[in-house]
């Protein structure tokens, strides 16, 4: 099925070429679909270790963050 350059236009209110519009609309959509199952490729396992390993991060930093104003707030 052909698109009409000058239709395009008139009902789209978009200049250029459809095609290359069309183009770049499927590979990005190409694009997002081999990285979501490329994430989903990636074992139960290796996502819970990776998840718990945030979550010490975050636990460590706020933890020290804690220790640190408590520190400052008993100097005064």
């Amino acid at each position: 099925m052909a698109i009409d350059p000058m239709l395009y236009k008139k009902y789209s209110g978009r200049s250029g070429d459809p095609y290359e519009r069309l183009g770049a609309a499927l590979a990005q959509s190409s694009a997002q679909k081999s990285a979501l199952k490329a994430a989903k490729d990636v074992p139960f396992s290796s996502r819970m270790y990776a998840a718990r390993r945030k979550v010490k991060m975050i636990t460590l930093v706020v933890g020290g963050i804690i220790v640190i104003v408590g520190a400052l707030y008993s100097m005064t």
